[in-house]
């Protein structure tokens, strides 16, 4: 019996094989379960990634959009100056010549006035003139 103790073909190695295949399988579990972690870890990473990179276009395109419409922006503004600079030059300009004519209308009408004024002196004095002149013929015909 002792002998059968010691015996590393008996039963002892047979447990010692069978605690072996154990602690193998075990590690293989093991290198299975860290193949399988570092495979989620890399899955992860590149979902991830992936993510990251689907964002960054996202931004860009969006920085790029509103980059385009403030560039409209600033286009439809700048023509709307200078459309309202072209009306307010083109009213200056109409205002101007309007100022003119309405001078031109006054000096005529000044001109005019004065015209009339010195056509009724003329006239008055030429009546005054001729009141004077039959006063002068009456009185000699009625000898005053």
């Amino acid at each position: 019996m002792d002998g059968d103790f010691l015996d590393p073909k008996g039963a002892d190695a047979a447990g010692f094989a069978e605690l072996r295949e154990a602690l193998e399988e075990r590690q293989r579990i093991i290198e299975e379960l860290r193949i399988q972690k570092q495979q989620a870890v890399q899955n992860a990473m590149a979902a991830t990634a992936s993510e990251l990179k689907h964002l960054h276009e996202t931004i860009v395109a969006m920085r790029e959009q509103m980059e385009s419409l403030r560039a409209q922006q600033d286009t439809a503004v700048r023509e709307a100056i200078m459309g309202a600079n072209d009306e307010i030059e083109q009213l200056k300009s109409t205002i101007r010549a309007l100022r003119d004519e309405m001078e031109k209308h006054r000096v005529r009408h000044s001109e005019e006035v004065q015209a009339a004024r010195v056509a009724s002196r003329d006239d008055v004095q030429q009546m005054q003139a001729t009141i004077a002149a039959m006063r002068a013929e009456l009185e000699r015909a009625y000898g005053r």
